[in-house]
């Protein structure tokens, strides 16, 4: 039955906790669970395909943080550019990741000191006991920016 709800992109673990708590609602409810999960459903929306025909300099695929910076550089540096997103939203992992960004600025970085409660985020993140082997290798390359921090 949550099968058939829209979900909105960059936001998986809301979509998912909401519909977990939707569907402990309807069997508290006494709903008919299989009855709704069988449902048909009907497309509200035919999703525009027309192919576009356009010159630009410079095509920017990945509307995320990174590909929002490179478009603006692009634009910046008086390119005309076309970014291209697949999912129904602009934010990438960087929407996912709550709006965080990593940017390289050596000179401003080398002034800033860490307060402690980065520091002590750092070192939970670190203890952490992790399951998904992509998370324990971004774990273990955290260890070793710790270190050499």
């Amino acid at each position: 039955m949550t099968e058939n709800l829209d979900v909105v992109s960059g936001t998986s673990l809301s979509s998912g906790g909401l519909f977990v708590a939707l569907d402990a609602a309807r069997e508290a409810s006494g709903a008919d669970i299989d009855a709704l999960k069988n449902q048909e459903t009907t497309v509200v929306a035919e999703v525009d395909e027309t192919i576009v025909d356009s010159t630009t300099d410079v095509v920017i695929v990945g509307g995320g943080g990174a590909g929002l910076a490179a478009a603006v550089s692009a634009h910046q540096n008086g390119a005309k550019v076309i970014l291209i997103e697949k999912t129904p939203r602009i934010g990438g992992n960087t929407i996912i990741s709550g709006a965080a960004y990593n940017a390289a600025d050596p000179e401003r970085q080398a002034m800033l000191e860490m307060t402690d409660n980065e520091e002590e985020t750092i070192e939970t993140i670190l203890i952490e006991e992790q399951e998904d082997s992509l998370v324990q290798e971004w774990q273990a390359t955290l260890q070793l920016e710790w270190e050499a921090y």
